[in-house]
């Protein structure tokens, strides 16, 4: 069961739970990541909806996470989803980003579980990176899709590709009303 977070647009997929630490408020973006802290209390968050091991959360903890490291890696994965650039060599940046810390594999609760070699933003980083591999495999990332309505910056996982909005009860309430009141008042 996923629980409430700060985090809005909470997710199952761990990238997606990184690439919607941006929101919107009041027509500004406002970043969620803005201190090695809140990347800290991000790691934690993830470790409480089982999307990192404790195992993996202990190695993490090593080394100090770099707070524009992981922003840039977020920013780069978000213009890739957001544009389909193919300019954003996605692959190639995931798959180097596990080449520089090699991730091991450990059996725990009959899961095969990946152990960055290095704690901190490298290992973070290898550990979205095999994620993100894993669900290109499974064709998990050629459904990723940027939510329509223009104040939001939050993506998600299309699974049957008629969805537009991140969410039906915010988002698209919001789009639905919008396209009602402008449409009635038009016909005034």
């Amino acid at each position: 069961m996923i629980q409430k977070t700060n985090f809005p647009h909470f997710s199952e997929y761990l990238f997606i739970n990184l690439m919607n630490t941006l929101k919107m408020h009041n027509h500004n973006p406002i970043d969620l990541l803005s201190t090695e802290a809140d990347v800290v209390q991000w790691i934690a968050l993830m470790e409480e909806n089982n999307l990192l091991t404790p195992t993996q959360v202990k190695v993490l903890a090593k080394d100090p996470t770099h707070l524009r490291d992981v922003q840039h890696f977020r920013d780069h994965c978000r213009k890739h989803f957001a544009s389909n650039d193919p300019e954003t060599n996605l692959i190639d940046l995931l798959t180097n980003t596990t080449k520089v810390t090699p991730l091991t594999f450990k059996i725990e609760n009959n899961n095969l579980i990946p152990i960055p070699s290095e704690g901190g933003t490298k290992g973070l980083l290898s550990l979205i990176s095999y994620h993100m591999l894993l669900h290109e495999t499974n064709g998990v990332l050629g459904k990723v899709k940027a939510c329509e309505n223009e104040e939001c910056l939050a993506f998600f996982v299309n699974q049957k590709g008629k969805r537009k909005w991140c969410s039906m009860e915010v988002c698209g309430n919001r789009t639905k009303a919008k396209k009602h009141y402008t449409k009635s008042k038009a016909s005034q």
